[in-house]
Order: structure tokens, then C-alpha cells, then sequence
């Protein structure tokens, strides 16, 4: 009885190259997950600024259907109007009768926690005013708009009450 054996070539990948395979697929991921954290940033900072457009879209549109001065103003406590607008901002109809408190119309809070947002213009006061024509009281003003990483933006309202964004050099 003669046996035979039979010698069988087994098909496999190495150590090193399934290493090599593992390095490619970890830069790749490296790659794609920052790629999709800057759109989450990006989107973030188009949301607020969307949301702060239609904020004194708002207000000047309050203004102008009642017939009525309507502010526009940062705010904590969704009463008292305070420079820092990062924490949310209000919107509030102005009474006609000087002893009524003013009416909370709308709330609004960013998406961006750690956003900033500053106003400037309009004698230094901390808030715009909309009167019954649509205009804004006083002269032209911006609010500046910071995340996180230092990307600025700015609203720039003139004395009509018309918006436009601009990117901060």
C-alpha cells in the first residue's frame, strides 16, 4: 500500500498585509470623520444665522401688521433686555400706554451653545427698535455672530430695516 500526500495550497492574506489593509481604512475614516465634523459645524453656524434672520424678520413684521413699536433685544429671563445676546433673545411688543409691561411676542435661543453674539450700533443701546413703518429707530447696526472656532459673520441692519449677512474678515 503506497499512501500519497497530497500537498494543498492554502489562499489567505498575510499579517502584514491585512496591517497594511487596516492602516488605509483608519486614515480613511480619520479623514471622513473631520470632513463631517466641519459640515456639523458649518450647518450649525447656518442655523443660527437663519434663525437670527428670521428672528427681526419677525419683529419688523410685528412692527409693521400692528402698527406698533416692537424691540428685538438679548435676554435671560425673557423680561429685562441685557447686552449679551448669546444667551437668547427676545422679541417684545412696545405698549401704547406707557404703564403696561411690554408683550413677550417670540423667544428665540441659538443652536451654537458656545456661539457669541454682540450688537453694535443704534446709539449703544442693547436692543433695535422697530417702528410701524418697518424702520429701524436710530442709525445702522450689526450683530456679530462667533462660534467656537473664531468663524464670524455679521447681520448688518440699516435704518430702513433690511438685513444682509456679510463674513467678517
Amino acid at each position: 500500500m503506497k499512501y500519497e500526500f497530497k500537498l494543498t495550497v492554502l489562499a489567505g492574506f498575510t499579517l502584514v498585509e491585512l496591517m497594511v489593509c487596516l492602516l488605509l481604512t483608519g486614515i480613511m475614516l480619520l479623514q471622513a470623520t473631520t470632513s463631517f465634523y466641519r459640515i456639523i459645524q458649518q450647518q450649525r453656524i447656518t442655523l443660527d444665522l437663519t434663525q437670527l434672520q428670521h428672528a427681526f424678520q419677525f419683529a419688523r413684521g410685528q412692527a409693521v401688521v400692528n402698527q406698533h413699536l416692537v424691540l428685538i433685544c438679548g435676554s435671560q429671563d425673557k423680561r429685562h433686555c441685557v447686552d449679551d445676546w448669546s444667551r437668547g433673545f427676545i422679541v417684545q411688543a412696545r405698549p401704547v400706554m406707557p404703564k403696561q409691561p411690554p408683550v413677550l411676542l417670540y423667544q428665540f435661543r441659538l443652536n451654537n451653545t458656545s456661539a457669541r453674539l454682540h450688537w453694535h450700533g443704534f446709539n449703544h443701546k442693547p436692543y433695535v427698535q422697530f417702528d410701524g413703518l418697518g424702520q429701524a429707530l436710530a442709525s445702522n447696526g450689526r450683530l456679530d455672530y462667533c462660534d467656537s472656532e473664531d468663524h464670524c459673520h455679521q447681520l448688518i441692519i440699516n435704518r430702513a430695516g433690511r438685513l444682509r449677512f456679510e463674513k467678517a474678515a
